[in-house]
């Protein structure tokens, strides 16, 4: 069998692995189990591309027989899951991860490789965007693993929430994984700084309205923000100064990175940029014609009296529509109030900091770095 595999006679050796199948059972158990895996290190042998090849054929042999070949069809199976993963492949290399039994060799709890697997199947079908597929191991894997400190857990659960379109909780799901403790990763970049930069993206995506304006503040205010190449742009959306189309084109590129599919990424950036424009003009006007105001925006009358009207329904504007002159009518609501107590409050906070700071180096001058 091994010859046939080595001279390349492939054919003659899925033959041969067939005939070995069915007559296994006129062999005594513990001869079978070298036979098949001899069968196992054949296909193990070959070079990748025909591993991809023979590899499914020796599945569909084995499956014959049911669970009698589970664990050679299982190294078989994460083999050509891991080819795969490599030439990034990714529903192909989680659907061969899926097929793997963990109840082979293991007749309690899932082992540690058994909730890594789970976790590399969401990743993956992360990857190709199927996020339902993604969030159903990761509730399969939720039962083992301890959330809090499970990084690639936390990560892949950002990765959904993102999917989904919910950034806030995105955001602060990225946040809060660059502060703490940070725990080791299987899947991922352990660099804090590209989760702060997706947790920014996110934050900027979010609906307009006071926990965006939060969470914009509190990410303005982290020192490390300042190392990312678009910090201009959230200064300008922390602020509420309107995002011209350079600012845009800078946050079309990021969004592109994120898991939202392809054809959507642009109706998502064009509803954030708009409703944070809106915003800045509440800031900048008391009332403006809606015609002005679209042409401000860039967009269509239409659309600036859809957006204006769902944010002061849903109370993240504060103003009203005279559709009778056309005229939007504003006042500086909730939203403006929360970011100006906000700042003031982190601001006290620094300034107690860096009063406790003199008083130490004062006391303990050594402390003071040369």
């Amino acid at each position: 069998m091994l010859e046939s595999a080595r001279s390349g006679d492939l054919e003659g050796f899925l033959v041969v692995v067939g005939r070995v199948v069915s007559d296994v059972n006129m062999v005594p158990p513990a001869v079978a189990k070298r036979l098949i895996s001899s069968v196992q290190a054949a296909v193990m042998s070959m070079e990748k591309d025909t591993q991809l090849g023979i590899g499914q054929e020796v599945l569909n042999i084995l499956q014959q027989r049911g669970a009698n070949f589970e664990v050679q069809a299982n190294a078989i199976r994460e083999r050509l899951a891991v080819i795969h993963e490599e030439r990034q492949n990714w529903s192909q290399a989680a659907a061969f991860y899926s097929a793997i039994n963990p109840e082979v060799g293991n007749r309690g709890d899932p082992t540690e490789d058994d909730i890594e697997r789970l976790l590399r199947i969401a990743f993956l079908y992360l990857n190709s965007d199927d996020v339902a597929a993604a969030e159903q191991f990761l509730m399969r894997a939720k039962s083992y693993v301890k959330v809090e400190v499970n990084r690639d857990y936390r990560i892949c659960q950002a990765r959904v929430q993102e999917a989904k379109k919910g950034f806030s909780n995105a955001a602060q799901q990225f946040y809060s994984l660059t502060t703490g403790l940070q725990g080791a990763t299987k899947l991922y970049s352990a660099d804090p700084l590209q989760w702060l930069a997706r947790a920014v993206i996110c934050a900027i995506l979010a609906p307009a309205g006071e926990q965006r304006s939060k969470l914009l503040s509190r990410l303005y205010h982290d020192e490390r923000c300042r190392d990312l190449e678009f910090f201009n742009v959230l200064e300008r959306v922390h602020s509420q100064k309107l995002l011209k189309k350079e600012h845009i084109e800078v946050l079309s590129e990021r969004v592109k990175l994120l898991d939202i599919k392809s054809e959507e990424t642009q109706q998502v950036l064009d509803f954030a940029t708009t409703e944070h424009n809106l915003l800045a003009v509440s800031v900048l006007y008391t009332s403006i014609k809606l015609e002005s105001l679209a042409d401000l925006l860039n967009i269509s009358p239409q659309t600036a009296e859809a957006a204006v009207g769902d944010m002061i329904c849903e109370r993240r504007l504060s103003g009203k529509i005279n559709q009778v002159e056309g005229l939007l009518e504003l006042s500086k609501g909730r939203e403006g109030e929360a970011l100006h107590r906000g700042d003031v409050r982190f601001e006290k906070i620094c300034q107690a900091a860096d009063s406790c700071c003199e008083q130490l180096v004062s006391k303990y001058p050594h402390l003071m770095p040369s």
